[in-house]
């Protein structure tokens, strides 16, 4: 499940186009959809993926059975996209393929997860049960990020010829200015 935190990385590298504020932010994440896929079952099981509120931040939580141990060369990425003229237009930025325990464990941002959440703490990931509950995103380390409706495609699979995706998440969320 420690791949879902890529996810949570990409999130971050969108919102860091601008320096560490000290000042409230003016704008707000609100998580509209959640979706966990997979082309195979030989790995994850997925169950959930759901957005919900704590105070006035969006949240969102997943979680996901791992039935078979993954392998450590199992590679993840994340594409960005930005809603222009009602689409989805892909971003030149994001996370490019890396494998995901390099990803994963190398990144500040994972590190903090793995010390607040169920996800695996050691590669290869281990079977198990494994969630990220109600998980809202740090909108007082960046001012002025880019306002507008994003969609972060994360995958993780394996590295063979027809790269079957062994766990994914679509996450769509708004930047919005606070209300």
């Amino acid at each position: 499940m420690k791949l879902i935190n890529a996810v949570i990385c990409a999130l971050v590298i969108l919102l860091h186009q601008q320096a560490q504020a000290d000042e409230d932010p003016s704008y707000e994440i609100q998580v509209t959809n959640v979706t966990p896929f997979a082309d195979t079952k030989e790995y994850v099981d997925l169950v959930e993926g759901t957005t919900g509120e704590d105070g006035s931040k969006t949240t969102f939580s997943l979680k996901a059975t791992v039935i078979k141990d993954v392998p450590e060369d199992a590679i993840c990425q994340t594409t960005f996209y930005k809603k222009q003229d009602g689409e989805f237009k892909k971003n030149p930025f994001g996370i490019v393929p890396t494998p995901c325990c390099d990803l994963l464990f190398q990144n500040e941002i994972f590190k903090h997860i793995m010390e607040t959440q169920n996800v695996p703490k050691a590669c290869p990931f281990k079977k198990g049960t494994y969630s990220v509950d109600n998980y809202a995103f740090d909108t007082n380390r960046y001012k002025n990020a880019p306002r507008g409706e994003y969609r972060a495609n994360f995958t993780a699979y394996l590295p063979s010829e027809s790269k079957p995706i062994i766990y994914g998440v679509d996450l769509t969320f708004k930047i919005v200015d606070k209300s």
